[in-house]
Parts: structure tokens; C-alpha cells; sequence
């Protein structure tokens, strides 16, 4: 009967090491955990006189959970105050305490990013914890859940390209979010997942690239958003992490800017007139312009000419392309990126000299000009105004500043 007496004594009472005579088992000396245990037991069984003591711990610590309730700034002050009242009484749920402090002061000096508040709210959580296990004696009593209280950059910036396409803005080297908080526990398993929803919170499926955060330390985590396929996004849309031990799977959410789709820009470019600066002739002649444009990878094509109708020109004069009338048109609507060329030829006997037939050439070099309607300030410099300042002019085969095109551009 004394081995069993002992077997049911070391199965029921582990915190014993002692050789018991004549039993063959070994017992531990009792130590304050476990006559904590048995007076604690004791006091919730029985409800004995004696526990003046137990009634006034616990007192102690509901009073601190209620001022952290109200009072969360002062976590640190409430917690050493409730340590020095029952490190007499009860040692062993004074240190954990204790540790609840030094477990916050390390948690905001390795952040900084979490208020004073927030961990105040936090300590209150764990205190709870700490009542329920060591004084209640629940029978189960959950861990603290982790807990996010911000995150930086806390919005996510995109842009469209000129396709209207959403694409990330301007990220940071590598792109990263720093996930402050909580409890972040090391293992893979209890890492949050991330979704997408749209405004109304609903998941969306069908997005790719999404990451699984990195654990840094219990108060941080990483979170590389490079990988997300951004051209699916809408605005509204957020990045929500969701804990798995949460299971009314309460989301935290990452804002994710993105302006509405807005129409495609288009210009109506129109060719209006011209100033004649060298024509390296002596006197009056014929002269032929011919206008190409190219818009995005497509072809070059011809798309206005003009000889003033046959007459002769001279330097230094205006001339509009409206009177007379050359052949084609001088409007364009442009909605991406054209490039538009002017070629000018001079002969004293041809009303249309041409590439092949004349004396001289009037646009051989700065003979181009770009516009694109996403990007207006920065259109190259050309002989055409705009985009360019008024003193742009083509140049001549003998090197000489040959015409000046004038725009007219405006919303289509």
C-alpha cells in the first residue's frame, strides 16, 4: 500500500523530490508553487476562514485589471504597484507579474511603433490570462491571442499606366510592410494569412502573388507585397491578415490607394501655320512640306502635304495651312504616344519638289516633335511649338535654321 500511496502522491503532486522510506519513488520538497497549489485548492473547495489571504491577492488583481481597463497608459506604474502589494503572499504570481513588466518594456523599446496604450490593453489581456490560470484554476485557459496595433507604411500606393492598368507606386526598396504588434509566435502555423477584399469586405479569390508574412520578433512581423499581381486591383480593395487562431476571423486591413479608371487622354492636334526663315535661295520659290506620323509601334504614314497651292514663298513670311488648302488633313486625334515629322523641299522650277527631285532641303535635321497626352512637359524640343519654346526651328541641308511649325492642341 505504500507504493501505491506513493505512485498516486508523485502522479497527483509532480513539484515533490524526496526518497520516501521504503517506497522506491522520489518526491521533491514542497516548494511555494506547490503550497500555492494546495492553498489555492483548498480556499476554492472549501471556502475556508483562512483564506484571508487568497481573497486578497485575487482582490488585487481584479482591482489592477479594472484601472488597466480605464487606465491603460499607466500599464507599467499598475504593474509594479500589484507586485509590491502581494510578493508577500503570493510570490509565484508576483514574479509572472513582474515579467508581464519586463515583457513590455521590451516590447516598446524594441518598436516604438505601438502606443503606450496599446500595450496598456494588452497587459490587461495577459493579466487575465495570468488570474484565470494561476489563482482561478480554469481548467483550460486560452493564450493570449497576437495582436496588430499598426502597421508602416500603413497605405499602399498604386498608380495606372497609360493603359489604365494598376501597377505598384514608387515602392520602397525592397517593398516592404512592418506589421507591429503582439504575441507573434515563431511557428509557421500560426502565422496570419493574407487576403484580398473589396469595399464591402468580401474575399476575392483569383489574385496571385500573395505573400505569407516573415517573423522577425514577437512584436514584428514583414510582409514583401512585390509579389502581388496589383493589375487585378480596384479601388476599395485592401490587404487583410487574418490570424488562425481567430476563429470569427477578424481581419486587419491594409489600405490600398488606387484612383478610379479614368478616361483615356486624347488630344486634337492640329497643324496651323508656319514661319519661313531660310529657304536658301536668292529670291522667291517653290516650296513643299509633307507631314508623317507614327502613333505608339504603328506605322509612319503620310498624313498632310502642302505647296501653297503652287505659289512661290519667300523668307521670314507666315504661312497657314488652312489658305490654301493642302491635300489631307491637319487634324489629328491623338491618344498615345506620336511622333509627327515634317519634311521641307525648296526648287526654283518644280511646284512639288520632292525627296528625290530638289535643289535643296529645309528640314534635314531637328525635324521631329513628340506628343504624348499622358505626358505633355516632357515632349522633346522641336521645330514645333508647342510643345517646344518659340525659338525651335528645323535646320537646313547647309546648316542654316529652315521653318517653324505651329500647333494648335487641345482636348479632343
Amino acid at each position: 500500500m505504500r507504493a501505491k500511496h506513493a505512485l498516486n502522491v508523485r502522479r497527483e503532486f509532480p513539484t515533490y523530490r524526496a526518497l520516501h522510506p521504503g517506497s522506491g519513488f522520489h518526491y521533491r520538497r514542497p516548494t511555494s508553487a506547490f503550497f500555492l497549489w494546495v492553498s489555492i485548492v483548498t480556499c476554492l473547495v472549501l471556502a475556508a476562514p483562512a483564506c484571508g489571504w487568497f481573497n486578497s491577492v485575487l482582490d488585487e488583481v481584479n482591482s489592477a485589471i479594472t484601472t488597466l481597463d480605464q487606465q491603460p497608459t499607466k500599464w507599467h506604474s499598475v504593474l509594479d504597484d500589484l507586485t509590491s502589494k502581494i510578493k508577500d503572499q503570493a510570490s509565484d504570481v508576483a514574479n509572472e507579474v513582474h515579467g508581464l513588466v519586463l515583457d513590455g518594456v521590451a516590447a516598446t523599446t524594441a518598436q516604438g511603433a505601438c502606443t503606450i496604450e496599446w500595450f496598456g490593453h494588452e497587459a490587461r489581456a495577459n493579466l487575465i490570462a495570468l488570474r484565470d490560470r494561476l489563482l482561478l484554476k480554469k481548467p483550460s485557459v486560452a493564450p493570449v491571442p497576437p495582436l496588430i496595433c499598426n502597421f508602416n507604411p500603413d497605405v499602399i500606393t498604386l498608380d495606372r499606366n497609360s493603359s489604365q492598368v494598376p501597377y505598384l507606386k514608387s515602392p520602397i526598396n525592397p517593398a516592404v510592410i512592418r506589421i507591429y504588434g503582439f504575441n507573434f509566435a515563431g511557428s509557421s502555423t500560426d502565422l496570419p494569412t493574407v487576403e484580398v477584399h473589396d469595399a464591402n469586405g468580401t474575399r476575392l479569390t483569383g489574385i496571385s502573388g500573395l505573400p505569407r508574412p516573415l517573423w522577425q520578433t514577437r512584436y514584428q512581423l514583414q510582409l514583401d507585397v512585390n509579389s502581388v499581381d496589383w493589375s487585378k486591383f480596384n479601388p476599395g480593395y485592401t490587404l487583410a491578415l487574418i490570424f488562425p487562431s481567430d476563429v470569427q476571423r477578424q481581419p486587419r486591413e491594409i489600405s490600398v490607394s488606387l484612383k478610379p479608371k479614368g478616361l483615356s487622354p486624347k488630344l486634337l492636334v492640329t497643324l496651323n501655320s508656319f514661319v519661313l526663315f531660310e529657304d536658301e535661295e536668292s529670291g522667291d520659290t517653290h516650296l513643299a512640306l509633307y507631314f508623317y506620323m507614327q502613333s505608339g509601334n504603328g506605322p509612319r504614314t503620310k498624313f498632310f502635304e502642302w505647296n501653297n497651292n503652287g505659289a512661290k514663298v519667300n523668307e521670314t513670311n507666315t504661312y497657314y495651312f488652312d489658305s490654301p488648302a493642302g491635300l489631307g488633313t491637319t487634324h489629328l486625334t491623338v491618344t498615345q504616344k506620336t511622333i509627327i515629322w515634317v519634311e521641307a523641299y525648296t526648287h526654283d522650277d518644280h511646284a512639288w519638289p520632292t525627296a528625290s527631285a530638289h535643289e535643296n532641303s529645309l528640314a534635314s535635321g531637328s525635324n521631329t516633335t513628340v506628343i504624348d497626352p499622358t505626358d505633355l512637359v516632357g515632349a522633346s524640343l522641336s521645330p514645333f511649338i508647342p510643345p517646344s519654346p518659340p525659338g525651335s526651328k528645323t535646320t537646313t541641308d547647309n546648316g542654316n535654321g529652315g521653318i517653324r511649325v505651329a500647333l494648335l492642341i487641345q482636348p479632343a
